[in-house]
């Protein structure tokens, strides 16, 4: 079966099954943005409303927009670029939502690692990953940890 041939039946078939009155094309009410734009659009327009509860902590938009810029500087002074894979070796927590933040706003790949990687497969990755840019240092700092 030909990609358009395919493409045509699976439309078909998403349209049998849409709800009546579900629209079919996506709206981008803000246009087509980056995702660190739309935070960045919500920072500016409800600054203080919560955009992260994790474990008892609020992260306002304010504070969730600032970080990731903080640290898409510090990663821009490591030499973090445009498609540049950046690995981010972090558990599900706010910390993670920053970094990926960061490293989008920058252009380049976020590349999320498993923390509970066994150790063969956090060398393999470590391999595939050999000629990104590595940044050493912590962004402790920048994420707004001490």
């Amino acid at each position: 079966m030909k990609i358009e041939e395919y493409l045509e039946d699976l439309r078909a078939r998403q349209a049998r099954v849409r709800p009546h009155g579900t629209r079919s094309d996506v709206v981008y009410p803000l246009g087509e943005i980056s995702v660190p734009d739309h935070v960045a659009h919500w920072a500016r327009l409800r600054p203080d409303r919560a955009a992260v509860v994790f474990e008892g902590r609020t992260v306002t938009y304010r504070e969730l927009d600032e970080l990731s810029r903080r640290v898409a500087g510090r990663l821009a002074s490591e030499g973090v670029g445009a498609g540049d894979r950046v690995a981010v070796h972090l558990p599900n927590c706010p910390q993670f939502l920053i970094a990926f933040l960061a490293v989008l706003r920058l252009g380049a790949v976020h590349v999320p690692v498993n923390s509970i990687f066994r150790r063969c497969g956090a060398s393999w990755l470590a391999s595939r990953l050999a000629s990104a840019p590595r940044v050493q240092r912590s962004l402790a700092g920048a994420m707004g940890r001490t």
